[in-house]
């Protein structure tokens, strides 16, 4: 028997358990996931200057310094810091938002905490970056890494270990399990002298 063989064989016997944990993983471990990702970023991105938000039902989490925001009584901004799929050049997205946030998933797909705008168009954004190069080299050394082939290409990897996330679920304590994450926002605030210059650059460019 090939090693082919031995995984559909594998996979047909197993595969009413395969459909059970796949469901279990979408309907319940993903969005519970979902939920202390937002929990520990608005924790760890809350204070007088930085205001964080999320929704995990829409699976929404982001935050954004609090000068940056429109003043309504419903917060929302042109520029923030969003938790989303980073996807290697070329890839695709995971099926499951729980491969996604370990990176453990076939395509290699990770979370991101992205530098993200609705100021311009992709082509336009590209082009402001590359005339700020010092700029977004000050950002690189803060630890945000750069993707030519995403529209947003600023971000900070995401990724939560498998064990960790066991231990949390096992424990009901998820602290220790997020600390990447929170890592990534302490990253985000560091550089929140950096990012204010990005964001005033933009505004600039808008006129």
């Amino acid at each position: 028997m090939t090693e082919q063989q031995g995984l559909d064989a594998l996979v047909i016997r197993n595969i009413g358990d395969i459909a059970a944990a796949m469901k279990h993983a979408d309907e319940v471990l993903g969005p519970r996931v979902w939920t202390e990702a937002g929990k520990a970023v608005e924790k760890a991105g809350s204070n007088d200057t930085w205001y964080a938000e999320f929704d995990a039902s829409i699976e929404s989490v982001w935050l954004a310094k609090r000068t940056w925001l429109d003043g309504s009584a419903d917060p929302d901004a042109t520029f923030w810091l969003g938790l989303d799929e980073w996807t290697t050049p070329g890839g695709d997205g995971e099926n499951c938002w729980l491969a996604t946030f370990t990176g453990t998933g076939e395509n290699g797909a990770t979370l991101a905490l992205w530098i993200s705008q609705n100021m311009f168009s992709v082509a336009r954004w590209k082009k402001l970056l590359k005339a700020n190069g010092k700029l977004v080299e000050e950002l690189l050394q803060h630890g945000f890494r750069f993707d030519e082939e995403d529209d947003r290409r600023l971000y900070l990897p995401v990724t939560i270990e498998p064990e960790a996330l066991v231990k949390a679920f096992e424990e009901e304590d998820f602290d220790q399990a997020m600390q990447p994450l929170v890592q990534a926002v302490e990253i985000a605030i560091n550089a929140g002298a950096e990012l204010d210059r990005l964001r005033e650059v933009a505004n600039a460019e808008l006129g």
